[in-house]
């Protein structure tokens, strides 16, 4: 196949087609405030697959999810700890991603970008969508266009073209399932002002 390439500043076609993709079960690559990303529809188990066998990443590890609102999140997770409910009235939308109990899997990560875009596609969505890195497994993150390319070729399905992204940390990962809630990877946001902030 032939990977489309929207670019949101020419028109708003982009914005219809690609959760049209989304909706049949395609891979489209989008901007975050970090870096390009893969989206698919995390409820399509057809197109998670196709996601961990395009990325070359193990079947045993999840990939993060992106939502916009809270609903969104309720839906995905148990009771959220006190915790969490913090950290997301302070670091959301941004380089934050939180690990909450799963409803339907142990764990899930998730995230509110800060990223226009990447907003915008979920709400027009209705719906989460996946955030993994548009990388093959291993290997740097995309920052643009070209980079998505490289890795990809033509087994992904569409890219939204926002131009070169400014090299950024990725997001930190908080796991707050266990008390007080662990660091998995300190990234954009350091990890001694979370902590203060939680007051641990």
């Amino acid at each position: 196949m032939q990977t489309k390439v929207w670019r949101p500043e020419n028109d708003d076609s982009w914005l219809k087609e690609a959760v049209s993709v989304l909706k049949s079960g395609g891979i489209i690559a989008f901007p975050t405030e970090s870096s390009y990303g893969l989206a698919v529809d995390i409820y399509n188990s057809r197109a998670m697959s196709q996601l961990f066998a395009v990325k070359g990443r193990d079947f045993n590890k999840s990939v993060p999810v992106l939502v916009t609102n809270s609903g969104q999140v309720s839906n995905l997770t148990e009771a959220k700890s006190e915790s969490a409910n913090q950290l997301m009235k302070t670091y959301w939308p941004g380089p934050l991603t939180i690990v909450f109990k799963g409803k339907d899997q142990p764990t899930i990560a998730i995230r509110h970008s800060s990223h226009k875009i990447a907003n915008m596609l979920i709400d027009a969505f209705e719906g989460p969508i996946s955030a993994t890195s548009a990388n093959l497994a291993g290997q740097p993150n995309a920052y643009s266009v070209t980079d998505v390319l490289e890795y990809f070729k033509d087994k992904i399905d569409g890219i939204i073209d926002v131009g070169s992204l400014p090299l950024q940390p990725v997001s930190t990962l908080i796991d707050t399932t266990v008390q007080p809630p662990q660091i998995l990877r300190e990234a954009a946001i350091p990890a001694n002002e979370i902590m203060h902030r939680l007051g641990i």
